[in-house]
């Protein structure tokens, strides 16, 4: 919520503020330039409306209840058009035309959702996505204490897919607790499947890409466990403890 954008990227519960105070604020050098998905330029109601007047110009895809909404580059809803050319295609270009990303790190969500890739979404075309958000996504950002309420949780996002996730030169996944470690198992242990989106990294590693989990042993707990099945996979383990 907020008057204008100024206000929406400032709020506490914002991702841009997020970043700011847990991140780039703490650097000792800072960095001279940062991005993040321009998500507080888009008004909620503004989309949901357009969305509703417009069916033709978008389909939702993905199997689960979170989904990514496909916008069409060429609809009868100039709005819709916006954000697919600047904020969604505008993102994505900066990537390129900065030369791509050297180093990713990313949590991981319970279902096994890297950024707001919901669980169920294909891989394919999931560059910079606008995503209709997961009830668990909702309901675990009330539970982590970043919204009072689920009707105060945004029900949209911007966000990095995994197929752009999964094309930096190094991803570092990070994860602790109880919530994580069946995904964080059955992203290494199982096979690449939408169901979790981490698991792409699977396919990553065996194209030649470094792939660095960094867990708790609580979310480790299970891997653990299943050090020779690792092994078999090429899968190093290293207890740092």
């Amino acid at each position: 919520p907020g008057e204008d954008p100024q206000q929406r990227i400032m709020r506490p519960q914002s991702y841009c503020y997020f970043m700011i105070q847990e991140f780039f604020g703490l650097l000792k050098r800072k960095f001279v330039e940062t991005n993040v998905p321009a998500g507080s330029l888009v008004d909620r109601e503004v989309l949901t409306g357009e969305l509703e007047k417009h069916p033709g110009d978008w389909a939702a895809v993905g199997a689960g209840a979170g989904k990514s909404i496909v916008l069409k580059r060429e609809g009868k809803s100039p709005y819709l058009a916006w954000i697919k050319a600047d904020i969604l295609d505008g993102y994505a270009r900066k990537i390129e035309k900065a030369g791509g990303i050297d180093l990713q790190i990313v949590g991981v969500g319970g279902r096994g959702h890297v950024a707001f890739h919901e669980s169920g979404i294909p891989f394919e075309g999931s560059s910079v996505m606008l995503v209709v958000l997961d009830d668990d996504t909702v309901r675990n950002s009330v539970l982590d204490g970043h919204f009072s309420s689920a009707a105060d949780c945004p029900s949209y996002a911007i966000s990095m897919g995994a197929e752009l996730i999964f094309r930096a030169g190094r991803v570092v996944v990070l994860a602790d607790g109880e919530r994580k470690v069946e995904a964080v198992t059955r992203s290494l242990l199982g096979r690449p499947t939408p169901e979790v989106p981490l698991s792409y990294g699977l396919t990553y590693a065996e194209g030649g890409g470094t792939l660095i989990y960094v867990l708790d042993r609580i979310a480790g707990r299970e891997l653990e466990a299943r050090r020779e099945a690792l092994r078999e996979r090429g899968i190093v383990f290293v207890d740092l403890t």
